[in-house]
């Protein structure tokens, strides 16, 4: 059964969009538009999946936006960093989403308020706050620091709480600071990506904790947290690739997904079914993965031997690396690649090309876990939803 898919058009020019992430409820998400010569908007979208619609409100938006960052725990706010019109000048500033009633004409304005902008020393390029609804802390990513802020306490003269400044490689290669995450499993922890490399970092101590060097051939674009399993990350790059990491473990990833023909822009886990990926790329598409051999639930499975077994096999035992669980390498390759099985297997779930131009961004809803969207260039906003054959594999693990 093909599920449905709803799409919203802008006649602007687009690179960012997140879901509302303090909101629980409603299926939300923000994007901001990126237009040198006309006025910039946010766009707030609200997705009715009962009448697969997307309603809208819009705002004004001064200047570019190349980034945007849904506050954790107020459903009005947001962070932009942008360009300033007429100007080579990048600034970053928390808005406040209004609505103003216009008595005369009964009339509704919607409108931004800036509550304050970060300091113009701080050339911030990106923000990522802890994912909680009691987040203290957000960092800023910058050329080649990532300062650490009070979530708390931001305001036109704030500082910095703690500053880093990520170590000159031996080729004295310029410093890219790509992206970030913050740990769902801690509130200290966060992860970036600079050039090739993957560093965490613990807001409770000084310099770089674990590292992954070298984690692609070419530059990382996006990496994201799986949110049930602590040390397990995923990143996309310029070489195609997305890559699934335990950080304890640096030297090789323990899975490489190579769909994508062209630069993968973006990765990120489902919410709550980690097995459950979706990415977009340069090649105007968007994946729908699933990756179970390396999810939450590989150990259920593998407990409740829900597994195709073949006694004659002579292949070398091998023991599952977090869960110290001993099973044969080709029962496991039979059952995380088999077909026609009642139960989640590693591959493609589902490929969307409805996109003509790169897509820069996509995201999960935040308020229902088999919702996604996805942003192109163009303006073209696409939302998808999980095939419901998928729904119900998942359900059998979770139901047994």
């Amino acid at each position: 059964m093909e599920e449905m898919s709803c799409v919203y058009g802008i006649n602007h020019k687009t690179r960012c969009m997140v879901s509302q992430e303090a909101e629980q409820e409603k299926n939300r998400f923000i994007i901001g538009t990126q237009d040198p010569r006309n006025d910039n908007e946010i766009h707030l979208l609200e997705f009715n999946e009962d009448e697969c619609d997307i309603s809208s409100i819009i705002f004004k938006h001064p200047g570019e936006v190349w980034s945007i960052t849904a506050h954790p725990y107020l459903s009005d706010m947001i962070f932009t960093t942008y360009k300033i019109p007429n100007s080579q000048t990048m600034e970053t500033s928390l808005w406040k989403m209004n609505t103003v009633d216009v008595t005369e004409n009964t009339v509704t304005e919607y409108k931004l308020d800036n509550m304050a902008t970060f300091n113009s020393n701080y050339k911030i390029k990106k923000i990522i706050c802890e994912p909680t609804e009691s987040a203290t802390k957000l960092a800023t990513l910058e050329d080649n620091t990532i300062s650490v802020w009070d979530i708390n306490n931001i305001t036109n003269t704030s500082e910095s709480i703690r500053q880093y400044t990520i170590p000159s490689n031996q080729y004295n290669d310029k410093i890219q600071l790509t992206a970030g995450v913050w740990s769902p499993h801690s509130n200290d922890i966060f992860v970036t990506t600079n050039n090739e490399n993957v560093f965490t970092w613990d807001c409770r101590k000084d310099g770089v904790g674990m590292k992954i060097e070298n984690a692609h051939e070419m530059l990382i674009n996006d990496i994201d947290y799986n949110p049930n399993k602590p040390y397990f990350i995923a990143t996309a790059g310029n070489d195609c690739n997305v890559k699934l990491w335990d950080i304890r473990l640096p030297k090789e990833p323990l899975k490489i997904i190579s769909d994508h023909s062209h630069w993968v822009w973006n990765v990120k886990f489902n919410h709550y079914h980690d097995q459950l990926l979706i990415t977009s790329s340069s090649d105007c598409q968007v994946n729908l993965q699933s990756a179970v051999s390396v999810s939450s639930s590989a150990k259920f499975l593998e407990e409740k031997s829900i597994i195709i077994t073949d006694e004659k096999s002579d292949f070398d035992d091998k023991t599952s690396m977090d869960d110290s669980i001993t099973y044969n390498k080709y029962e496991q390759e039979l059952f995380y690649t088999g077909t026609g099985s009642s139960h989640p297997v590693d591959g493609i779930v589902s490929t969307y090309d409805q996109h003509e131009d790169s897509v820069y961004a996509i995201t999960w809803s935040n308020s229902d876990p088999w919702i996604f969207g996805s942003l192109s260039y163009d303006g073209r906003f696409v939302i998808n939803i999980v095939p419901s054959e998928e729904k119900y594999k998942i359900f059998n693990i979770t139901c047994s």
